[in-house]
C-alpha cells in the first residue's frame, strides 16, 4: 500500500521541488529501504496464487447469494437460554 502511494506521488512537484522517495518516506516515517526492497523482490508464490483464487472466491460468493456460512440443510442453531435464566455467580 505504501509502495503504491510512493509510485503515485514520487514525481509530483510541491513548492517548486520534485518529490522523491526519500522525502516522502521521511514525512511518513517509513524507511526508504522498504520501498526499494518491495520494488526489487519478485512476487511471492502466495501473492500469485491469491491473484488467481481471489476472483474465483468472489464469484463463488456471488453465486451463493452473498451468504457466508456453510449450508448444511438445517437452520442455524439458536440459543434456547434466555437472559432471565442466566444467573450471576454469588
Amino acid at each position: 500500500m505504501i509502495v503504491d502511494f510512493l509510485d503515485v506521488n514520487r514525481g509530483h512537484v510541491v513548492d517548486g521541488r520534485k518529490l522523491g522517495v526519500e522525502p516522502i518516506c521521511r514525512v511518513l516515517q517509513v524507511a526508504a529501504s522498504l520501498y526499494y526492497a518491495a520494488k526489487t523482490q519478485p512476487i511471492s508464490a502466495r501473492s500469485q496464487r491469491d491473484a488467481v483464487t481471489g476472483p474465483a472466491i468472489v464469484q463463488l460468493w456471488h453465486d451463493n447469494y452473498r451468504v457466508y456460512r456453510a449450508s448444511c440443510g438445517r437452520p442455524p442453531v439458536v440459543p434456547t437460554t434466555t437472559s432471565a435464566e442466566i444467573r450471576s455467580p454469588d
